[in-house]
């Protein structure tokens, strides 16, 4: 059992094209814990939009972060071409993001948004 204390972590999810990239501090966390709480972050996403041109995607992104929304963008390959889906939120549950969905929605003026698994 390894034991860290006061340690910046910067943590790394790669799940199927996306990358999702955090640091934290950690006061004292034993590491299987880690390991147990990185595999339950980010099942699910609150997608808000997508793109085919990367540089409309960061625009976009941009924008909502001026918002006070906290946005990313996950690329993924559709019938051999490049796309850029926007996601706000990410949560280990599918119900969280169903509820996080409606609460975007009532107060921003996206026209929709859909939620999704994250490969």
């Amino acid at each position: 059992m390894i034991t860290l204390t006061m340690a910046k972590l910067n943590l790394k999810l790669f799940r199927g094209l996306s990358a999702f990239a955090f640091s934290f501090t950690l006061g004292s966390v034993l590491a299987p814990r880690l390991s147990e709480a990185a595999e339950s972050i980010g099942k699910y996403t609150v997608q808000v939009a997508a793109f085919d041109d990367e540089i409309k995607a960061k625009e976009f992104t941009a924008d909502l972060k001026t918002k006070g929304l906290k946005p990313f963008i996950i690329p993924v390959q559709l019938k051999g071409r490049p796309w850029y889906r926007i996601g706000v939120g990410l949560f280990a549950t599918e119900s969280e993001t169903v509820r996080f969905r409606a609460q975007l929605l009532s107060k921003t003026k996206l026209p929709e948004a859909i939620v999704r698994a994250v490969d």
